[in-house]
């Protein structure tokens, strides 16, 4: 051990002895250097050569280099890895990336002479990537960005316009902040060098450009005094009632609003209106009722430090204001209603503080009258009322639509007793909402009582395990929404041993949901709808065309064929080939293995597939790691399928836990996202041909709807887009009524945490929680008729499909199928070239639901080829 020690010193010694000689060796300057080293410290600039002592990564690579080696040629190596500006090392990543260091400080000049004209850029001309371009602009806003519910300082987002009046969204990432922070001010002018185009997020935008401007290490930001350009002094984007109801909840771009007050935190305005600013301290906003000319009364609710600029803004005028105009408001639903709601982004402004309030002042002045107008259909004060007020107000005849908010007390709760429901008092069927009060839907009657109901949520035993299946909606819901503290996944052994304890349904917690977030991001973006939808085009395409050289087409096996080419392209970009033939057989193999006994023997279902498990990883793991090069040549590159989207994730250090296999890690996870390529999604196509084929009503109905889109197509010359084929609403009902009735996924396996009482029933520490989704499905309380295809149901259920819980054929909760929109735009397109383009006569066949939902004789059909120039009659078929 002494050895060991006296070695460990002696090299450290040498280290720091060869450290002190390249020193001296590298900081040797010239008079003409000192002179230059002098005049960039007056223009606030960090001159070469003082980074001091070289790091001890640097003199161990001078030692690689060989003893006999001229110390100048790696001086002169380390000098061509220096910044121009600030003569800081710039260390690269394994990928290419530069190193984000706090240790090097961008530069920040009071102002530099401008004379190099001949590399200025307006803002239409950024690129992704890094720039080494000038831009010239107008600071016009900035603020803090925060994370929504962890409250963590992200950056310092801005908005920028330059000479040509084109606005784009700045970013200052936090390390960073210090540095540029105390030198903007709003209003100002600047020049920026060395900066990175970055992508614009998809959510709460700003401005219209997608790339956003971002200040790396290496960021030159100096103030612009020497120049003639005229900048625009602000620019606003205004929306109005009918805008913001369209964008309401979707989380898009952010718009601008205004109006004029009609109540301030519920209390009119005149001469003697004075702001609680305690209150508003406590509540941390303001409501405000505004109005955009005659237009419908909102609520703007205005938050935290918005909310002081109010207030000082509101002071400092010395009376109450009529004009406001609030920008980038984000418009959502609450109480049914539609209202706008400030964010950090937002400013306030009041009747003469711009152009716009003042144009809007005066015509509010010289239209008071409709200004002032009050309309009645719109509660915009809380008021307090008891029940027997709310029963007069219901039974006038002019009475309005009002919405309540019901508080009551709790006499008492009696454990162990019958679970009631507002029933009719005859037939006991569940109370609906009728006119004027509740009432039975089956016999009409207002006779309303509570009625015992047992079954809906029971114990058992599966196997020797404690089971408890719920086939309650609200159950479901309760299950389903949790966020992994009282349930976490739980499913029978063959799924854990087949696809893993890491696998998509058993992971928990963040990793889950960072998982969650990738995908479903990835599958929302706009340049992948556009390419998604040309590709599923073609393969249908292709796939139907081939069925008319068959003399009988069994749907299944067919359907199954297209579905797996088009979810492999996605995920991996394999075209139909020799490859995704062989990905195909081995697929098929280990899929054989999710439902079987769990026994691991040689020559067992589940070893049989488990070894074919390991042949797929090993092809899928070949195409990421060929991956893998083209994504660290090209990092910026938008991502074309699944892999890119991991592997940029795992390489940007996502998740810590991916990092000692990250190979393995995405191509386990690639694999298992196969799986509705070859079980869900061939099922429901292949029964909506089925159910079809036995509904020529409904059949009748869809090639009617899908011919009106074709030959609208047809007149323009326009491509079908994602938003035509979700724009089908009868097309969109067969599907979700498919859906409700195949079942494909009938239920969902959680594991109770801990003791969790819901409605009354006591789920015990360590059961098993099965939430039946084919109960609720069919459950003839919720459908009238569950049993039978009935796509017009869907027009008479009140709200989307996709919002109701007791329809949920993708799940819920934060495990939701990402790929939800994708799988209903998958089938548009089917049916649509189905029924366009061919009919079909079906042969007798059965639906057989287990272990798996599919079809007995796979559903053979005979298609014949039509040129359709008139919707057909029921006969067709």
């Amino acid at each position: 051990m002494d050895y060991w020690i006296a070695g460990f010193l002696v090299l450290t010694a040498g280290v720091l002895l060869l450290s002190w000689l390249w020193f001296r060796l590298t900081n040797s300057k010239t008079r003409d250097e000192d002179k230059q080293e002098e005049s960039e410290k007056k223009k606030g600039m960090i001159p070469k050569g003082s980074l001091g002592w070289p790091v001890i990564g640097e003199t161990l690579t001078f030692i690689a280099c060989g003893y006999s080696s001229r110390p100048v040629s790696f001086m002169d190596k380390r000098k061509s890895f220096k910044n121009s500006a600030s003569g800081d090392l710039i260390s690269k990543k394994p990928n290419g990336k530069d190193v984000v260091s706090s240790a090097a400080p961008a530069v920040v000049c009071s102002d530099v002479p401008s004379d190099n004209s001949d590399r200025v850029v307006f803002f239409k001309d950024v690129t992704f990537g890094p720039q080494e371009h000038e831009l010239r602009f107008r600071l016009i806003h900035f603020w803090e960005a925060k994370h929504a519910f962890s409250k963590i300082l992200m950056g310092l987002e801005m908005l920028l316009v330059d000479a040509e009046g084109t606005v784009i969204q700045g970013f200052i990432p936090p390390s960073r902040m210090d540095t540029y922070l105390r030198h903007m001010k709003p209003g100002s002018t600047y020049r920026l060098t060395n900066f990175f185009g970055s992508k614009t997020k998809k959510v709460y935008r700003v401005a219209d450009p997608d790339v956003t401007i971002a200040f790396s290490w290496k960021s030159v930001l100096s103030d612009l005094t020497d120049t003639s350009a005229w900048f625009p002094e602000d620019r606003f984007r205004f929306h109005g009632y009918e805008q913001f109801e369209a964008a309401c909840d979707l989380k898009g771009d952010l718009y601008d609003f205004i109006g004029h007050i009609k109540l301030v935190n519920e209390q009119a305005l005149n001469e003697s209106f004075v702001l609680d600013e305690v209150e508003i301290a406590s509540d941390r906003r303001i409501l405000v009722h505004v109005q955009t000319h005659d237009g419908p009364v909102m609520k703007l609710y205005i938050w935290d430090k918005v909310a002081t600029a109010f207030c000082e803004k509101f002071r400092s005028l010395g009376k109450p204001p009529s004009v406001i105009m609030v920008t980038t408001v984000n418009p959502k639903r609450l109480g049914g209603a539609l209202s706008l709601s400030s964010l950090s982004s937002s400013r306030v402004f009041f009747d003469t503080d711009v152009h716009q309030t003042r144009e809007y002042l005066a015509w509010l002045e010289s239209n008071s009258e409709v200004a002032n107008r009050v309309n009645a259909e719109i509660v915009t004060k809380a008021e307090t009322a008891t029940i027997g007020e709310l029963l007069t107000y219901m039974k006038q005849e002019g009475a309005k639509v009002a919405w309540f908010e019901c508080t009551a007390t709790i006499d008492d709760v009696v454990r162990g007793s019958a679970w009631y429901y507002i029933a009719c008092g005859g037939c006991k069927t569940k109370a609906t909402k009728g006119p004027t009060t509740l009432m039975c839907r089956k016999c009409g009657k207002t006779e309303i009582t509570g009625a015992a109901e047992y079954g809906k949520v029971f114990k058992t035993n599966i196997i020797g395990t404690p089971i408890i299946i719920s086939t309650d909606a609200e159950v479901n819901k309760v299950v389903l929404q949790n966020h992994g503290n009282t349930f976490v996944p739980a499913y029978p052994k063959s799924i854990t041993e087949l696809l893993g304890e890491n696998s998509i349904l058993s992971i928990n917690g963040a990793h889950q949901k960072r998982l969650h977030t990738l995908i479903s991001a990835f599958l929302r973006s706009p340049h992948l709808k556009e390419r998604i939808t040309r590709d599923i085009e073609a393969s249908v395409a292709l796939t139907l065309a081939s069925w008319s050289q068959l003399p009988l087409v069994h749907v299944q096996d067919e359907i199954k064929k297209m579905t797996f080419e088009i979810l492999v392209k996605l995920l991996m970009s394999i075209s139909p080939g020799e490859d995704l033939n062989i990905l195909k057989l081995e697929f098929q193999e280990f899929i054989k293995g999710l439902i079987c006994i769990p026994i691991k023997f040689p020559g067992t279902r589940l070893h049989k597939s488990l070894k074919a498990k390991e042949r797929l990883i090993k092809i899928v793991q070949k195409v990421v790691e060929e991956r893998q090069v083209t994504t660290t040549e090209m990092p910026n590159s938008p991502a074309n399928d699944a892999v890119d989207v991991l592997l940029r994730d795992v390489n940007d250090g996502g998740c810590s836990d991916k990092q000692s296999h990250p190979l393995d890690f995405i191509s386990g996870k690639i694999v298992e996202m196969m799986i509705p390529g070859e079980e869900t999604m061939p099922t429901a196509m292949t029964l909506a041909v089925k159910f079809l084929s036995d509904n020529p009503v409904a059949l009748a109905k869809l090639v009617e709807e899908n011919m009106e889109m074709k030959r609208r197509k047809l007149e323009s010359g326009k491509e079908y887009g994602w938003s035509d084929y979700m724009s089908l609403s009868f097309t969109q009902n067969v599907i979700n009524e498919t859906l409700r009735m195949a079942n494909i996924i009938n239920g969902v396996w959680r594991k109770a945490l801990k003791d969790v009482e819901i409605k009354g029933y006591l789920i015990p520490k360590g059961w098993c929680v099965l939430a039946s989704f084919i109960s609720v499905h069919m459950d003839e309380d919720i459908y009238e008729n569950p049993y039978q295809f009935d796509p017009w149901r869907w027009d008479r259920i009140n709200g989307t499909a996709n919002s109701n819980i007791c329809f949920t054929p993708f799940g819920g909760g934060q495990r939701l199928c990402p790929g939800l929109e994708l799988s209903k735009l998958e089938i548009s397109i089917f049916l649509h070239q189905l029924v366009t383009r061919f009919s079909w006569t079906a042969e007798k066949d059965e639906i057989v639901s287990f272990p798996t939902v599919k079809m007995k004789r796979r559903l053979p059909i005979r298609v014949t080829p039509v040129e359709r120039t008139s919707p057909i009659s029921v006969e067709d078929h």
